[in-house]
C-alpha cells in the first residue's frame, strides 16, 4: 500500500455512464469548435468503464487524429496527458511517462505542463524513484503557483506530503499536509480536505501517536458522511 502513490486527478479521470453519450456524439458532428469536440471526446472516455480499452484507446486515436489535423497543439497536449493518466491508473508506465513527457517538453502553456508535471509525480511514485517524483511535484507546484491554479497546488501540496512520508520526512509530509488544508480554506472542497486528513492520521500512525491519528481519521470519516463521499476512495486519495 505504501509503495502506491496517489490517484490523480490534477489532472483527474472520473468515470462515469452516459446515456450513449448522445450530446456529445452530436457536438462532434456538428461543431467547428476545436476545443469543445476535444472535450466532448474526453468526456466520453471518461465515460466508460475503466476496463473498456479498446473503446477508450479507440476515442483516443480519435481525439487525438483530429487535434492533430487541426493542428491544435493545446488539444494535442490535452488528449496526451489524459491518456498518460489512463495509463498511469493502469500499470502502462512507460508509454505513459513518453506521453506526459512529450507535454513537458514541448507545451509552451504553464497549465498543462503542470498538469502533466503533476501526474509524472504520481508515476514516479509509483515507480519508487521519489527523487524524480519530488522533481516533478516541486516544478508542478511551481507552475501552479505562477498561475495562481489553486486546486493544483491543494493537489500537488498532498502528493508532495506523500512523496516526504514515504521518504522518511514526517515533518516535511506534515508541512506539504498543513500547506494544502490553508489552501483549501479557500476553496472548502471536502474531497480534499478527507485526503489532507487521511494522510495526517497514516503520519500519526507511523509516529506511533495513535490518539491523534484516531482523531484525524474521525474528522476525515465525518466530513465523508456528512457529504455523502468516502473517506478511503476520495479525490486525489494519496494511497
Amino acid at each position: 500500500m505504501l509503495k502506491n502513490l496517489f490517484i490523480v486527478f490534477a489532472v483527474p479521470i472520473l468515470l462515469f455512464q452516459q446515456d450513449n453519450f448522445k450530446t456529445e456524439k452530436a457536438l462532434i458532428k456538428s461543431s467547428k469548435n476545436d476545443s469543445l469536440i476535444i472535450d466532448a471526446y474526453l468526456k466520453i472516455i471518461k465515460g466508460f468503464d475503466p476496463n473498456q480499452a479498446d473503446s477508450i484507446n479507440n476515442y483516443f486515436n480519435r481525439a487525438s487524429k483530429y487535434a492533430i489535423d487541426k493542428k491544435y497543439d493545446t488539444g494535442i497536449n490535452l488528449v496526451k496527458i489524459n491518456r498518460g493518466t489512463y495509463l498511469v491508473q493502469h500499470g502502462q508506465l512507460t508509454m505513459a511517462e513518453a506521453f506526459l513527457n512529450e507535454v513537458v517538453n514541448n507545451s509552451n502553456e504553464k497549465k498543462l505542463k503542470a498538469d502533466a508535471l503533476n501526474t509524472l509525480s504520481m508515476l514516479y511514485g509509483k515507480k519508487g524513484a521519489y527523487d524524480l517524483g519530488m522533481k516533478s511535484a516541486l516544478n508542478a507546484l511551481k507552475l501552479y503557483e505562477e498561475i495562481k491554479d489553486l486546486e493544483g497546488q491543494i493537489s500537488i501540496n498532498i502528493k508532495l506530503g506523500s512523496i516526504t512520508r514515504l521518504n522518511g520526512d514526517l515533518e516535511k509530509a506534515f508541512f506539504y499536509n498543513d500547506k494544502a488544508e490553508k489552501i483549501n480554506r479557500k476553496l472548502d472542497n471536502k474531497n480534499y480536505q478527507i485526503d489532507i486528513l487521511n494522510n495526517k492520521a497514516i503520519i500519526y500512525a507511523i509516529k506511533g501517536d495513535f490518539d491523534n491519528a484516531l482523531i484525524m481519521f474521525q474528522k476525515g470519516v465525518k466530513i465523508a458522511e456528512t457529504s455523502g463521499k468516502s473517506f478511503i476512495g476520495s479525490k486525489v486519495n494519496c494511497l
